[in-house]
């Protein structure tokens, strides 16, 4: 796999092919095909929704690149933060590399967030919000609600959004205020 630098022609390609480019960041090609059908979860009215949802086959758009991005909460102002001691937190940000996750883009618009640091991807089933090993289930698919350069991450199995607080990084129902908004 070839990586390249991330320039401006890059980001306003992404930027137009409505990809989530809000960081800089290494983009590399990837083709992969996506194993599994994934219904589509219902669609909240919010004047910020950027996607369209889709039923049926999704394979990943040929071609499609991914993105590595930090995620800091509006509210808290602490970053998505993944290791193997402490676990999947929302923490101080510090630019390292448990910090960075890689955006991939599935052909249904929706995304999967793989830590860097630990090669494990965002996972919410409604029960257990954490990091596990990567696969193309809706568990580790997120709906992004962009707002400019802001992101609301919806989970696509469970219809709830990210969430930090003062009660810890998690989802719940979706009201897109800051807690669960990240730039």
């Amino acid at each position: 796999m070839r990586s390249h630098s991330f320039h401006q022609g890059a980001l306003a390609l992404l930027t137009a092919a409505g990809f989530l480019a809000v960081g800089t960041g290494t983009v590399s090609a990837q083709p992969e095909a996506r194993p599994e059908a994934r219904p589509a979860a219902h669609a909240p009215a919010s004047a910020t929704t950027e996607i369209t949802r889709t039923a049926g086959p999704s394979a990943a758009v040929p071609g499609a690149t991914d993105v590595v991005q930090t995620f800091a909460n509006m509210a808290t102002g602490s970053c998505l933060d993944d290791s193997q001691q402490y676990g999947l937190r929302g923490y101080g940000c510090n630019g390292g590399v448990y910090q960075k996750w890689n955006v991939h883009v599935w052909g249904d618009a929706t995304r999967q967030l793989r830590n860097l640091a630990t090669n494990e991807c965002l996972f919410d089933d409604g029960y257990t919000l954490d990091t596990r090993a990567c696969n193309s289930s809706r568990e580790q698919s997120w709906f992004a609600h962009k707002s400019g350069d802001r992101v609301t991450f919806e989970s696509q199995a469970t219809g709830e959004c990210l969430d930090d607080s003062q009660f810890g990084l998690r989802t719940i129902p979706c009201s897109y205020n800051r807690n669960q908004t990240w730039r």
